[in-house]
């Protein structure tokens, strides 16, 4: 990209988004926050030399070691100023949904920000050299475009090197008098005086310098003595509390016992009271089971004889529907014989024995 240059250090921060130009736009903000979790990944790797090898910024190794964590505080500020309004730009030009990814990136770098500006933040090492950032409480929010009118840049600057320049003149005023040349003519007394005097104001000079480096080297090393006795008190504390639990040991190992105990007790009832309780049921099933069976052979019984019972009346009305008919016949041609006998009478009584005689045939 033309427009950055390697200290990212912009005439305007707010990058303009368009839809001629919002694809450059998308793929800008994705190689900023590749940048972003590259110098976030270095620094983690810084931190776990630091901690490996129980390296202190106070050393010279230390600060060899953690030196370009003061760089990277730099870089990521200012990135992280030209991420936020790019983003908060293309959140204007295209659809939330869009840039899902880049916000889920954005606020997990910004957590990772914040934990190492406030680390810096306790490290005179660095605080020496550069002002930390801060940032916001929350991180910004793209979907609504109001909150940038509340966004605030994080400043990380770099203060004056005032030992590096007072040492850089310092030399070029030293004089070496030892292998000076004989001068042909004779220096002025002015001259010299005034030489002399440059050279002891520049000697006071460096002299309160390095008194103000040694009092700051000494206040990092009594805040690091003034850690190591809290560190010493948590130990101490911790110390104490293992021993506490060493000695109440055996007796939570002899609870601990007895709870194993009461909970096999437990489980073996439990599986007592299963077994009790599956026995007792498959009785009474089986009781039931037998009393069914026993119902369904009295039903078969009684389904038999009444099956029986109403093929005899089936029967007995056949017999019954016969006898009717044949009465009925016989009454008719009795009828037929009373109209043929118009001169001859018929006793009754022997009609009555004719009938009778006829029933018992039928």
């Amino acid at each position: 990209y033309e427009k950055f240059p390697g200290s990212f250090e912009l005439p305007v921060t707010n990058i303009s988004v368009s839809s001629q130009n919002v694809e450059k736009a998308y793929e800008l903000a994705i190689d900023l926050l590749d940048q972003l979790e590259a110098l976030l990944d270095v620094h983690s790797k810084i931190a776990a030399i630091m901690t490996g090898l129980h390296l202190s910024s106070l050393t010279l190794s230390g600060q060899c070691t953690y030196g370009p964590s003061v760089q990277i505080i730099l870089d990521t500020s200012k990135i992280y100023d030209i991420t936020c309004h790019l983003l908060f730009n293309l959140h204007s030009q295209l659809p939330s949904d869009v840039l899902d990814g880049h916000r889920t990136r954005f606020y997990k770098i910004f957590r990772q920000l914040k934990t190492v500006y406030w680390e810096a933040k306790g490290t005179n090492f660095i605080t020496g050299q550069i002002t930390v950032p801060k940032l916001p409480e929350n991180s910004p929010d793209f979907l609504n475009a109001s909150c940038m009118d509340n966004y605030h840049a994080p400043e990380a600057n770099e203060k004056q090197q005032m030992e590096d320049d007072s040492m850089i003149s310092a030399k070029s005023m030293i004089v070496d008098f030892s292998e000076a040349p004989t001068p042909s003519h004779p220096i002025p007394i002015s001259l010299e005086n005034d030489t002399k005097d440059s050279q002891i104001r520049q000697l006071q000079y460096d002299n309160s310098v390095l008194r103000q480096r040694q009092d700051t080297i000494i206040e990092e090393a009594q805040s690091r003595v003034r850690d190591y006795e809290n560190s010493l008190q948590s130990l101490h504390a911790e110390l104490t509390r293992t021993k506490a639990f060493a000695a109440c040991a055996p007796r939570y190992e002899e609870e601990v016992r007895k709870l194993k105990q009461q909970l096999n007790e437990a489980q073996y009832n439990q599986r007592a009271a299963e077994e009790k309780a599956i026995k007792k049921v498959s009785s009474e099933m089986d009781s039931r089971l037998m009393i069914a069976n026993i119902d369904i052979v009295n039903f078969k019984r009684k389904l038999e004889n009444t099956e029986n019972a109403l093929l005899n009346l089936k029967r007995e009305n056949t017999s019954f529907s016969t006898i009717c008919i044949s009465i009925l016949k016989l009454l008719e041609e009795a009828g037929d014989d009373l109209h043929n006998a118009t001169s001859i009478t018929y006793p009754s009584h022997l009609i009555a024995n004719a009938l009778i005689a006829d029933m018992e045939l039928l």
